[in-house]
């Protein structure tokens, strides 16, 4: 019921669905975003959160929590819009600011990618720790997902300087510990293969995962494969259409 809207993201029960929606910027540089929480049952839209700079935003597993990040930084707020607190400040030592979150299975810590690293962190701002080095200090926003029985994370990113940008799977337990290269590669994404390397994946309940690249959205088995291409019909014109932002919606969810 909002546009332009853009960043979804499904609840872990497919019955919400989270976008940002964008107002004119104001001259004294105010309140520009609203985060939206949409049922998809009654599709009633109800505000959260209104900020500045709202990207990426996730729903907790128990619906008691959202987590979002606005002008590079990482907040979490209960879902009803009360009790608005500051996570992780932005930018970031690398100077990026933070990717997709998503909640651990108990809905406290929160994962999320920045600067290179994959981290958690708890619900209340406690705990802060790196699960996953990429390569420091880089420009990247390695965003994860689970899988549906959260044994496992999907990335896009690259572990060094010799190594493919690649779409990788770990076993969530083997974090920390494990080093970026030990994950199994899904697909080779460096450039001139699929430009723009895999970003914001998302793990079906279906079990496939779909993933943006350039200026379409593939879908690859997790065991591996030839990505599928699902929007070439809607990028076919030079790229001034874009698709990004893949989720899955439950099957028989009615969206506007």
């Amino acid at each position: 019921p909002h546009s332009p809207s853009q960043n979804p993201s499904v609840s872990p029960d497919g019955s919400t669905l989270l976008y940002a929606t964008y107002m004119a910027p104001t001259e004294d540089g105010g309140v520009d975003s609203i985060l939206y929480s949409y049922d998809l049952a009654s599709q009633a839209a109800t505000a959260v959160v209104t900020t500045t700079g709202l990207t990426y935003s996730a729903l907790s597993p128990d619906g008691k929590t959202v987590s979002y990040v606005s002008d590079y930084s990482l907040r979490a707020i209960d879902a009803d819009g009360t009790h608005d607190r500051s996570l992780l400040a932005g930018p970031n030592d690398c100077g990026t600011g933070y990717g997709h979150p998503v909640f651990e299975p108990d809905s406290h810590p929160i994962v999320y990618g920045t600067g290179g690293i994959i981290g958690a962190i708890g619900a209340d701002g406690s705990s802060n720790r790196t699960l996953l080095d990429a390569i420091p200090g880089s420009f990247q926003y390695p965003n994860p997902a689970f899988s549906p029985d959260y044994q496992r994370i999907v990335v896009g990113l690259f572990c060094d300087q010799r190594s493919p940008d690649a779409l990788r799977i770990y076993a969530f337990a083997s974090l920390p510990g494990e080093a970026c290269a030990t994950g199994s590669i899904l697909t080779d994404v460096t450039q001139g293969s699929s430009p723009n390397g895999a970003n914001d994946p998302s793990w079906g309940t279906n079990g496939l995962i779909a993933y943006a690249s350039g200026p379409d959205i593939f879908v690859i088995d997790p065991s591996g494969g030839t990505p599928k291409n699902m929007t070439a019909g809607l990028t076919g014109d030079a790229g001034v259409v874009a698709a990004s932002d893949p989720v899955w919606a439950p099957g028989c969810a009615q969206i506007p």
